[in-house]
């Protein structure tokens, strides 16, 4: 991307934004703007792997119905991000039309559809194809890549189903090496017609008098979870990613009560790519993932939070324990949080310290750092195994108006 345009961007969203929500012959326009810095450190490279600065620009348009009940807008929201350690980008973030009513709402364009209720490791958030090239960022506003697509949803009384195509998926996006061997661009997700390449699948849930909120979802996709086969690249070996059509079908649901939170996902996927490690050969097999969590609030809104993390196919199977505990001080302004990711029958140790200063409501900055030291070398590989020893300091400046 030519930096002169990036440039020239950044100052038209600024400029765009100064000015508050309008409105024109009863069209209301609402535009934000965020202004943004990622900085990423790693220490077993020893040097900067990201250096970026970043704009979004979004815009809202409500237009004129003829019932109080009813909605017709559009969404549009761009990113420009400029990196001095990788390339320069513009990415659609949002470009739909959406119509509600009592009953019914419809979304169809660029969107990004969430499913899923746990933290960490997001098993259930399968519409979207994921960024997987910083692997510790876990953010899934800036991971998920938004793809067209026609999502319904009727409501019905404590019943909500969702209907969901996209004709046009796209692949994951994966980082340009690992352990120093090239990854080679996936091939496009394409068939002979696009009802052989689309992606389509219904969520049906149901919200209790109890508190408790459980969805059912089933999806036919290409498959997200990153699986490498190797190929020549030039005179050295490097990595193809592994792109195959599946169907996944699961359950998620979260039981609130007065201080104590319970949430789970539960997926099976049908005949999809799998590989324990990048260095193993890949079959394809049937997969079941399961996590099982609680958050419990005490004084002073002191956060606990644990998860149960297993993968289970038929030649293995993977378990994990996660722990989080957050503490908002200051009257809410900084959040100190520590997360851990602990294998416990595999390889994987994942520490991360974190800590978000709000300096005020439209401008904060997070520090995060992530460490996976090599205790159990012996065991099975686990998600982490390419990462053994490493070292990563993360910094996000965010500003917001």
């Amino acid at each position: 991307m030519n930096r002169l345009a990036f440039t020239l961007f950044i100052l038209l969203s600024a400029f765009y934004r100064s000015a508050n929500a309008y409105e024109f012959s009863k069209i209301q326009w609402t535009p934000d703007f965020e202004l943004g810095h990622q900085l990423v450190y790693g220490a077993k490279e020893n040097k900067l792997s990201k250096n970026l600065g970043y704009t979004v620009l979004s815009l809202k348009t409500d237009f004129p119905t003829e019932s109080a009940t009813d909605l017709i807008n559009t969404r549009i929201s761009l990113r420009g991000a400029l990196d001095t350690q990788g390339p320069d980008e513009i990415s659609i973030r949002a470009f739909n039309l959406n119509y509600g009513n009592n009953w019914l709402t419809v979304t169809a364009g660029f969107q990004e559809i969430a499913w899923g209720e746990t933290f960490g490791v997001y098993i259930s958030d399968l519409v979207n194809s994921k960024d997987l090239r910083d692997p510790f960022l876990n953010d899934l506003s800036w991971i998920r890549i938004p793809t067209a697509s026609l999502l319904a949803q009727i409501n019905l009384d404590n019943w909500t189903l969702q209907a969901i195509v996209t004709p046009f998926p796209k692949n994951n996006q994966f980082p340009d090496e690992i352990n120093h061997l090239k990854i080679v661009e996936p091939p496009a997700l394409r068939r002979d017609n696009v009802f052989e390449q689309a992606e389509w699948g219904a969520k049906l849930g149901r919200l209790f008098s109890t508190g408790l909120d459980v969805n059912f979802f089933a999806l036919y996709h290409w498959n997200r979870n990153p699986v490498f086969a190797p190929q020549l690249v030039g005179t050295t070996i490097g990595l193809m990613p592994i792109v195959q059509q599946t169907k996944s079908t699961g359950l998620s649901f979260t039981q609130a009560w007065d201080k104590v939170v319970l949430r789970g996902d539960f997926v099976y996927h049908l005949q999809t790519p799998l590989q324990p490690d990048f260095t193993q050969r890949h079959r394809i097999g049937n997969f079941f993932q399961a996590i099982l969590g609680s958050d419990l609030t005490l004084e002073e809104n002191l956060i606990l939070g644990a998860q149960y993390h297993g993968d289970y196919d038929d030649a293995s199977n993977r378990h994990w324990l996660g722990l989080r505990v957050s503490k908002p001080l200051l009257r809410q302004k900084l959040t100190p949080e520590l997360f851990v990711f602990q294998g416990i029958n595999n390889s994987d140790t994942w520490i991360q310290p974190k800590i978000r200063w709000n300096t005020s409501a439209n401008l904060s900055l997070d520090f995060e750092y992530s460490w996976i030291p090599n205790f159990r070398r012996t065991a099975q590989p686990g998600y982490f195994g390419t990462f053994e020893n490493y070292h990563r300091v993360f910094s996000w400046l965010k500003y917001k108006f």
